[in-house]
């Protein structure tokens, strides 16, 4: 059993793997507006509101109110971009990763800044390989407005990654998270500022039948579970180590594309040529060394 984390942590990427491929099905067949989905996944978090009872939970500081109002707005905002990325794109393979490598490099440069963190030693490098493996991939797929919705996913959750790090360091981690999970919910209804936005969610919200909200309230308690499974193997194990291993979420949305691109070729893009295999291959192998280089 000495390696049973690592096999934890290869069966929680090949989770958040499918979790990918059942987002980017339910924004494309099921509901075409990404502000919807978005808001759906916003208000799920008012689940924690069962942890009140166990006492656990305390009045927060006006600092952590407002970082966590913070942190859920732009996590939603993040997740909204990327629901829109993953809509327009022919394959959630060119989306995810870049996203993840700009998150990456994103949260490290504003953790350095307003963290006093310091940069990995690898960090110019890993940049190189990261940066290298997205120009690999959009140079071949994205539209400007699709580069804009990625770049803008990556941003959004570097910055609400910081802010998450600022409330954990002023309080426990039962009670952080309860708030930055208010503060998703928080975001969700700070979308109905846009009228439009509201009418698209109270009709995505009619519209949607019982098996669609079924998938995306099983959908995210499966990515609740991930989170969960990804906490205790970095209590297993090395939490540097177990981040730079996020790679193979890329490598499973490689294979499941190869192996089911067919039968589901509507939402996942199947590749006709050999070249363009290679292409993913070369492109998603410079992202993963970004982050080995990060992380180790």
């Amino acid at each position: 059993m000495q390696y049973f984390w690592l096999l934890l942590v290869v069966f929680v990427q090949l989770l958040n793997a499918v979790i990918v491929l059942i987002d980017k099905y339910v924004v494309t067949k099921r509901l075409p507006h990404s502000v919807v989905y978005a808001f759906f996944v916003g208000a799920l978090s008012s689940i924690v509101l069962v942890l009140i009872p166990t006492g656990n939970i305390t009045v927060p500081t006006t600092k952590i109110i407002i970082f966590s109002l913070l942190c859920g707005f732009t996590y939603i905002q993040a997740i909204v971009y990327l629901y829109k990325a993953l809509r327009r794109s022919p394959d959630p393979l060119d989306v995810i990763p870049v996203v993840g490598a700009m998150t990456a490099i994103s949260t490290f440069i504003l953790s350095s800044i307003f963290l006093k963190e310091l940069l990995p030693s690898l960090f110019i490098l890993a940049t190189i390989f990261l940066v290298l493996g997205t120009l690999l991939t959009s140079h071949f797929s994205f539209k400007p407005k699709i580069m804009f919705y990625i770049l803008a996913s990556g941003i959004f959750l570097g910055i609400s990654s910081v802010l998450v790090k600022m409330v954990l360091s002023d309080t426990t981690f039962v009670n952080g998270f309860f708030w930055t999970r208010i503060g998703n919910v928080f975001g969700a209804i700070m979308l109905f500022i846009w009228p439009e936005n509201l009418r698209l969610i109270r009709e995505g919200f009619k519209s949607s039948s019982r098996g669609t909200k079924l998938m995306i309230v099983s959908n995210k308690v499966l990515a609740g579970i991930t989170a969960v499974l990804f906490l205790y193997v970095i209590k297993l194990s090395s939490a540097s180590l177990v981040n730079a291993l996020v790679g193979l979420q890329y490598v499973f949305l490689l294979l499941l594309g190869l192996l089911f691109g067919k039968k589901f070729s509507e939402f996942v893009y199947n590749p006709k040529h050999s070249y363009e295999i290679f292409h993913k291959i070369i492109s998603v192998s410079f992202i993963v060394a970004g982050f080995f280089l990060l992380f180790i």
